[in-house]
């Protein structure tokens, strides 16, 4: 084992040397939540005290005798920094080889290289390339849903160059050896037998096993159901009616397994034999499956899923825990906590429930949970897989008259599509886990509903009503005037912000133009007859139609090419491709791709114009944006 003293390496250490990840190691698995939640809390760390060093856990490591190290635990973190210090530039060599994966191996040789995007694509490297523009374009300053976001990577190639000297010098991996002659094998068996640390929201459900009581002692009756229907609300990527079996499906749900008819957590439902509670010692130690009768002991022939309706949530269980803590908790915790708001950010989840557990009832809190997330199945839009790209599914239960049941709209027809549109809107661009206002607002609308049965033209408007409240807080372009010609166009006085442009605002063009396509009655908004259906997506870079190089920059020239009639949102790895393409290249080539409205209108007049986008173009078209906007009201009601 290696000396104590030898064991923190910073990062710049750590890749001095050379890691190999053996072949009985499981692919990179790594999503955008573990890659934001390190990056964010390094970057947190790095402002708090930009001399201090921030631990990020253990490597564990075997040293082979051409003095590479193979990887024994951490790999997972170990390849995501490997893609960070190359993005930084704090390491432009690859120091980590993949055995017998030759895909993966050439991934990293070509993103060593700056050929991110070169070589053939294979499942191996999915997952690797995504995490790349996962690092890239995650906000590491997530205090507010604010305009202003702070990466790591800049639209021009730029890197936050103090961040990236804290995090080569201020970061902290303890790379731990254990002796060549380890019997592999058998560590891993002792690692797995140990059992994993808890996490905080299991420790949370036992806090709150542990308040149900009777005068007598505990009520194992209470517990056991509590316990079904929590974690049954854990499963967030499945529709809840999977994750009961049937009699406790039909008990809280209904004979058709569609409605909400759970009241409250009955003593005596089922008995159980055993005696004796659940206390946090229990959950510690491993004692902390319900006594009893489980959610698995009953047999489930009854109902046959036809759909499996595979899905991710847009948020995970903790942060879910989250958004019912201030949906329902807020004013008690703004006494506890000096007037502060419940934060959604789920590395806080346990201090608010100590702020409150002196006031909260966890029976009153499980039914809260419960509600919410049956409301959450059938009216919050989830992810599905599409070629490698996402896609979105806003579907609810329906039982057939042969037991067989399937997943349908939530709604019909238009309704549908423009709920699931604005829905798609709010997430793509708000997309962080941690700060969801928009779904914490629809949770407290959902909270007032009398029944699972909600009026789907009211719920559009609040979605809308949300989405217009959110441009009031600034007015983006209310200040601007239209420009009458191109010889009075100037920078100032016009929406000229280039890749600082809000993504909202874009996001917003394409849903007013979309959404003005589709009505029936027109409200004089030029262009909207060009708009084809499209699929928001996480367009995440300002793209210039444009381009800079091709634009002269007499009398500030910059100013028309960074002009908003000139932008529109595209993924990072699209923006890049097109990079200083001449516009006839860039239309002929992605004419037919999924694409935003906007960017649609923007390709078809230029193909209108012979191929030509120019000074007049763009100001004519930031002419009509002007319009589009100054008539939001006026659209989304229809």
């Amino acid at each position: 084992m290696a000396n104590k003293e030898n064991l923190n390496k910073s990062i710049a250490e750590v890749f001095k040397a050379e890691y190999i990840i053996p072949l009985y190691q499981r692919n990179f698995a790594w999503r955008e939540e573990q890659i934001s939640r390190l990056l964010c809390d390094i970057y947190e760390s790095f402002t708090n005290n930009p001399k201090g060093n921030y631990f990020i856990g253990s490597l564990v490591v075997r040293k082979r005798r051409d003095d590479s190290y193979e990887v024994i635990d951490g790999q997972q973190r170990l390849t995501t920094l490997s893609l960070i210090v190359k993005i930084l530039g704090i390491c432009n060599e690859p120091h980590l080889s993949y055995e017998s994966r030759p895909q993966v191996e050439e991934f990293f040789r070509n993103f060593y290289d700056g050929k991110v995007n070169e070589g053939p694509e294979h499942p191996s490297t999915i997952y690797l390339r995504e995490a790349v523009n996962i690092i890239k374009t995650t906000n590491i300053q997530e205090e507010s849903e604010g305009e202003k976001e702070v990466t790591i990577y800049n639209e021009d190639g730029s890197i936050n160059a103090d961040f990236a000297h804290y995090f080569a010098s201020h970061v902290i991996l303890v790379r731990v050896e254990i002796p060549e002659d380890t019997d592999v094998e058998s560590y891993f068996e002792i690692m797995n037998n140990r059992g994993e640390q808890l996490q905080e929201h299991e420790i949370l459900k036992s806090l709150l096993l542990s308040e149900i009581k009777t005068p007598d002692g505990y009520d194992l009756d209470k517990q056991k159901e509590f316990s079904i229907i929590w974690d049954a609300c854990a499963q967030m990527d499945q529709p809840i009616q999977k994750s009961f079996n049937t009699r406790y499906r039909k008990r809280y749900l209904g004979d058709q397994y569609n409605d909400f008819i759970f009241t409250n957590l009955a003593s005596g439902n089922d008995k159980v034999k055993d005696a004796g509670g659940f206390t946090i010692d229990d959950i510690i130690a491993g004692e902390h499956t319900v006594r009893g009768e489980s959610n698995d002991d009953i047999s489930d022939d009854e109902v046959k899923f036809i759909d499996e309706m595979s899905y991710s949530s847009i948020i995970d269980f903790p942060n879910f825990l989250m958004h019912i803590f201030k949906a329902f908790y807020e004013d008690l915790y703004k006494e506890t906590d000096e007037g502060n708001e419940v934060p959604l950010d789920a590395k806080y989840l346990l201090r608010v429930f100590y702020k409150i557990k002196e006031h909260l009832n966890p029976e009153d809190f499980i039914y809260n949970l419960f509600r919410t997330r049956v409301f959450f199945d059938r009216y919050i839009i989830k992810t599905t897989s599409d070629d490698n790209d996402v896609s979105w599914s806003l579907k609810k239960s329906q039982l057939y008259s042969n037991n067989k049941m399937n997943f349908v709209s939530t709604f019909n027809d238009k309704l549908q599509e423009r709920i699931l549109q604005v829905q798609t809107m709010l997430q793509v661009t708000f997309r962080s886990r941690k700060y969801k206002r928009w779904l914490q607002k629809a949770i407290k609308w959902f909270a007032k509903q009398d029944s699972l049965d909600i009026d789907g033209i009211g719920y559009l408007s609040f979605l809308d009503n949300f989405i217009l409240e959110r441009y009031e807080e600034s007015p983006i372009l209310d200040c601007c005037l239209p420009v009458d010609s191109e010889d009075n166009f100037k920078k100032d006085g016009t929406y000229s912000l280039g890749e600082s442009t809000p993504h909202f605002l874009l996001n917003l063009i394409d849903y007013l133009y979309w959404v003005e396509s589709r009505n029936e009655v027109k409200h004089g908004i030029k262009h909207s007859d060009k708009v084809s259906n499209f699929v928001f997506k996480y367009w995440n870079s300002v793209e210039h139609h444009l381009a800079r190089h091709t634009a002269s920059f007499k009398d500030d020239g910059s100013g028309y090419v960074d002009n908003l009639g000139n932008l529109f949102l595209v993924y990072r790895s699209t923006n890049s491709r097109l990079s200083d393409r001449p516009v006839i290249q860039k239309v002929t080539e992605y004419a037919d791709k999924n694409m935003g409205a906007n960017r649609q209108i923007i390709y078809k007049l230029t193909m209108a114009n012979n191929f030509e986008w120019n000074k007049k173009n763009i100001i004519e078209h930031y002419n009509d944006l002007l319009e589009l906007v100054a008539k939001r009201k006026e659209i989304l009601e229809g």
